[in-house]
């Protein structure tokens, strides 16, 4: 009776339902719809990684609070961190440009304000620039119709 059970399960192994056409073709249509589920599993990855980078908050023209660019909490605000800021020179205008730390990898473009005032608080000049944000550049372009010199003597105010 043994032998007669033992028998049986050979007959049944000698072919794998693996090696077999119809296991073949089902291991194919698994493959496929694992696949397939693996794909459909990165959307809401995707949707919650990268759309959140291009909701980049704009300059609220109703409401701008000015702080001065050196005591200016970018961090806390929009993520950002101010890393080094270069100004060249033209005939006609000095081009002040301010390299940023994208922290929170924001992607967009965003208008930002600033006012230059003189050590008593006078106004003196008013410029509007763009912030360029993405992965690999994080730059803020504005100009001032003085010299170098003139901007030296000046405090900057960043609008935010």
């Amino acid at each position: 009776m043994f032998h007669a059970d033992r028998r049986r399960f050979e007959e049944k192994l000698k072919k794998p339902w693996l090696v077999s056409q119809m296991g073949q073709r089902l291991t194919v249509w698994l493959g496929g719809l694992l696949a397939l589920l693996l794909l459909l599993s990165l959307i809401p990855f995707v949707t919650a990684v990268t759309l959140p980078r291009t909701d980049l908050p704009q300059l609220d023209t109703g409401n701008v609070t000015y702080c001065e660019i050196n005591t200016c909490d970018l961090q806390n605000s929009l993520g950002l961190k101010i890393r080094d800021i270069s100004v060249s020179e033209n005939e006609f205008e000095a081009t002040i440009s301010i390299e940023l730390v994208n922290e929170k990898r924001w992607d967009g473009e965003r208008e930002a304000w600033m006012q230059f005032r003189t050590k008593t608080g006078v106004l003196i000049e008013m410029a509007k620039g763009e912030m360029i944000l993405n992965d690999k550049t994080a730059t803020l372009e504005l100009s001032f119709t003085g010299s170098i010199a003139e901007l030296n003597d000046l405090q900057w105010f960043l609008g935010l």
